[in-house]
């Protein structure tokens, strides 16, 4: 059985924070390769190693949640209970996307560790292009198309038009 263990570098950003993220996907392989429990994530397989792993190194308890401070570039809010979510990238679709009260959630914009907003890039012609083509040319490729092979259609459909002598159409 192939294992593999990602971890962010947006979250594991000290060596305690390794350790410790590192010691609790290591249960994660006990239970899934020893003992062969792969429901639920942190069922009494999980739990089994996390007993283990925390007697042998007490400083890094093995937890299910961590409490780390985590920099989110890009902030939301939900307009009815006030509650602050946070992304990586402005992933969020805020017309699809409800919070648990109810309530609409509002992107705020891109901030800094410190809390400062940071001015948003302005779209190239490229990235307009990009996102104005994506979804069709996606459309006319196979299902399960990777989005790296979507995109380079995108890249090699914009560069035939940068390329074309007449000059029309140009983005």
């Amino acid at each position: 059985m192939k294992t593999v263990i990602q971890l962010s570098t947006k979250v594991i950003d000290s060596e305690y924070r390794l350790k410790k993220t590192l010691l609790h996907e290591c249960c994660h392989v006990a239970q899934f390769v020893l003992e062969r429990e792969f429901r639920p994530p942190h069922g009494r397989a999980f739990w089994k190693w996390a007993r283990i792993a925390t007697r042998r190194f007490p400083d890094l308890p093995v937890e299910t949640c961590h409490s780390y401070d985590v920099h989110y570039k890009c902030k939301y809010q939900c307009t009815a209970c006030g509650k602050m979510f946070g992304r990586h990238s402005k992933s969020l679709d805020t017309a699809r996307y409800r919070c648990k009260c109810g309530g609409r959630i509002v992107y705020l914009g891109m901030f800094d560790p410190d809390g400062r907003r940071i001015a948003e890039k302005v779209p190239t012609p490229y990235n307009r292009f990009v996102k104005e083509r994506y979804e069709s040319v996606r459309a006319e490729m196979p299902p399960g198309t990777p989005n790296a092979k979507v995109l380079q259609r995108v890249a090699q459909i914009w560069k035939d038009r940068k390329n074309r002598s007449d000059g029309s159409d140009n983005e």
